[in-house]
């Protein structure tokens, strides 16, 4: 069978995919995953804080709507840094952070909170209504300026688009 994405305003299939049951599996799933190295706080040299947050009837971080020209944090490199994320608000909001990963050390306040499936390398975490997590971060393989700035962000679309966005440089 097929599929075809067709684009209406030019009259033109660009994609057809077509399926077949011939397929074979060419690899397998290892029969050991890869250990986590335990958590080392030993390192971190800052805590930054992120609020979740409405001001004035839009969505904002720290209480400030995105703002293009506003760089938000200035994160040194290879610097290990606690993200104390908290959802003020009622509803759930996804925190997402561009060009790193990290590990979810506190949810709540309390490491045992955070559940197994969260123990891995992230670069997103979901909040409900009114809760905290603390994030280990290091940035390690990529500088950004001024003017390529990376971001952080509710990965909500439409929370982004009232604001729920900031942005940071790495030096």
């Amino acid at each position: 069978s097929s599929f075809e994405l067709f684009e209406y305003r030019n009259n033109k299939t660009f994609v057809k995919i077509n399926v077949s049951n011939d397929a074979t599996a060419t690899t397998t799933v290892p029969a050991t995953l890869t250990t986590l190295e335990a958590i080392d706080t030993s390192q971190v040299v800052r805590t930054r804080t992120f609020r979740l947050d409405m001001n004035n009837g839009q969505l904002t971080i720290n209480g400030k709507a995105m703002d293009i020209n506003r760089i938000d944090e200035v994160v040194p490199l290879g610097d290990t840094e606690i993200w104390d994320v908290s959802n003020t608000m009622g509803i759930d909001h996804n925190f997402h952070m561009h060009a790193t990963h990290f590990r979810i050390i506190e949810r709540n306040g309390s490491a045992a909170n955070v559940d197994e499936n969260e123990k891995g390398y992230k670069d997103t975490v979901y909040l409900r209504g009114n809760e905290s997590v603390k994030l280990l971060v290091k940035m390690e393989d990529y500088l950004a300026d001024a003017n390529s700035p990376y971001m952080f962000h509710c990965h909500f679309l439409e929370h982004e688009d009232d604001g729920m966005m900031g942005q940071f440089t790495v030096v």
